[in-house]
């Protein structure tokens, strides 16, 4: 099983752009209350980026990536998220389809691109993705928000979505509209 930061890099400046995008999605996505526990500023001048990131900037980051490394699954993947977050659904679908055209066998890709199609009630592609995710890794997560350090063992785990929970939600909303 492979994981999504264990994709191969073509080049020192595609892996400079790759570590941009993930610290601008960060830094974007990270509740401010957790921002005092981290030393942002100096997190930032060392990835070469401002600490005032928006989803807007890891767009821009994911974007010229993307026009100079276009086989990056990482990058469609990290879009997608940004599309996602944006709620711009039917775009981040297109990105993790991107993603998963080029790494087939990352489970997270497709777990994501499951919660996608949820999202805009498309439940039976939704469920096929949930399952492949399940069949390629059946412990298989995603974190809704990136909160890498926390004192609080249980406000992690509410930000945390499962394969098999993201499975099970798609099944009842399926059964729900026979």
């Amino acid at each position: 099983m492979r994981m999504l930061f264990e994709l191969n890099v073509g080049s020192e400046d595609e892996e400079n752009l790759r570590r941009k995008i993930y610290f601008s999605w960060f830094l974007a996505t990270m509740p401010k209350e957790y921002r005092t526990s981290i030393d942002c500023e100096s997190l930032a001048e060392k990835i070469g980026i401002p600490a005032n990131q928006t989803v807007d900037d890891c767009v821009k980051y994911c974007t010229t990536s993307i026009n100079k490394y276009p086989n990056g699954a990482f990058q469609h993947c990290m879009l997608g998220k940004c599309m996602n977050r944006l709620e711009l659904d039917e775009d981040s679908i297109r990105c993790f389809t991107k993603a998963i055209e080029l790494a087939p066998d990352i489970a997270v890709i497709h777990l994501l691109r499951a919660n996608a199609y949820g999202l805009i009630e498309e439940v039976d592609e939704g469920l096929k993705d949930a399952r492949t995710a399940i069949s390629l890794d059946p412990n298989c997560y995603f974190e809704l928000l990136t909160i890498p350090f926390t004192t609080n063992e249980d406000t992690g785990s509410k930000y945390i979505r499962t394969a098999k929970q993201i499975l099970s939600a798609l099944e009842k909303r399926k059964a729900r509209k026979k």
